[in-house]
């Protein structure tokens, strides 16, 4: 078995991979909200903006996530070459 030592990260190609693993958790967070408030909805504690707000938040949970993700990941990336670097 060989020992392999990695020495540098591409920044932009796990800032993609973050960014898409965090997209598709946002995918679950945001239909779990949605179903959450649908069910609220059904037993009267809801309105039809809360419905609106909860179909918007199922939209925009996986952009926000995934941009957070993509910020997330090349600043790790970025960190790591830096001290990678320094080491």
């Amino acid at each position: 078995m060989s020992n392999v030592t990695i020495q540098r990260i591409n920044v932009i190609s796990a800032a993609k991979i973050q960014g898409i693993i965090f997209a598709v958790l946002g995918v679950v967070i945001g239909v779990l909200y949605a179903i959450g408030s649908i069910v609220a909805g059904a037993m009267g504690n809801a309105n039809a903006a809360g419905i609106g707000m909860a179909l918007g938040g199922a939209i925009c949970a996986p952009l926000f996530y995934g941009a957070i993700g993509f910020i997330g990941g090349a600043l790790n990336a970025w960190v790591y070459n830096i001290a990678a670097g320094a080491i």
